[in-house]
């Protein structure tokens, strides 16, 4: 049987022949989750022969790596934030700039706690189960209109072992009651275009309703900025992730209904990535 480095550096070469920019570090992800040992582990190991059964899944794996299928399906799993979470094609996979607004809000709010949070689309659960294992006294209200994705939230909340969140299928707000002190939402918001030109993993494999929106990207976030008033409480927010071109046009928007505060925040990478919108007025129309 071949050592684990053989096979590492094979993995390597196959990957990388099929565009797969992080291949050498994907490969040892994979490895590690077969062998149930922590990547940084595998390096005490390097010279040792893989079993029969490991090496058939490994093989696996890496052809279904190779063939563009995000490595977080693969693993069925990823971290995110301060929780765990079952990862399949059921909803998107969380990404590293919706923790950094995760971050943003739990740092912002951390004194005072929302008493009640609303997660619009919430998918897998990432962003509603996050808010709820951090502020563990709040009310979390998570939503969504495909069942498969709140089956999958549901599991991955029980998962994490988070009780104070409650799971709701409604498009946008169409059978949530009462009213929040935050709003998140992280809505579909790519355009055909941005679609078309996405990379395999994200164009092949993850719900694309869950990513187009019509109107340039734009349908969605503009129907829920729009609705969103019904639900605020005074001086409560509205926080959407959404696409780089959108901030102009939603701040606009979200002035003249009545919004008197404003903020586009970027992201790491110095992206207009975060809309914020708070201290509505009931009589700015």
């Amino acid at each position: 049987m071949p050592t684990l480095s053989f096979l590492l550096k094979c993995a390597e070469n196959f990957l990388r022949q099929r565009g797969i920019a992080q291949a050498r570090s994907e490969a040892e992800w994979i490895l590690a989750h077969l062998l149930h040992c922590r990547r940084c582990d595998l390096h005490a190991h390097l010279g040792k022969k893989m079993e029969r059964a490991v090496l058939s899944s490994f093989i696996s794996f890496i052809r279904r790596r190779g063939h563009r299928e995000p490595l977080q399906y693969i693993l069925g799993e990823s971290d995110f934030y301060n929780i765990s979470l079952r990862n399949d094609r059921r909803a998107l996979i969380p990404r590293p700039e919706t923790e950094e607004l995760l971050e943003w809000i739990v740092t912002t709010w951390k004194n005072q706690p929302p008493k009640r949070i609303l997660d619009l689309g919430t998918g897998s659960g990432a962003i509603g189960i996050a808010l709820a294992k951090a502020f563990f006294k709040s009310e979390v209200i998570a939503i969504d209109i495909d069942s498969d994705a709140l089956d999958l939230a549901m599991e991955n909340a029980e998962r994490n072992h988070v009780h104070n969140i409650a799971f709701v299928q409604s498009h946008w707000f169409e059978n949530v009651c009462g009213c929040f002190d935050l709003i998140v939402a992280n809505p579909p918001y790519l355009t055909a275009t941005e679609i078309q030109n996405a990379d395999p993993e994200v164009r092949d494999y993850e719900p694309i309703k869950a990513l187009y929106a019509e109107q340039e990207g734009m349908a969605d976030l503009l129907q829920i900025l729009k609705t969103a008033p019904k639900f605020l409480n005074p001086s409560a927010s509205l926080i959407m992730e959404m696409g780089l071109e959108h901030g102009n046009l939603l701040k606009t928007e979200a002035l003249r209904l009545g919004f008197h505060s404003v903020q586009i925040r970027r992201d790491l990478s110095d992206r207009p990535r975060f809309f914020v919108a708070s201290d509505y007025d009931t009589l700015g129309l």
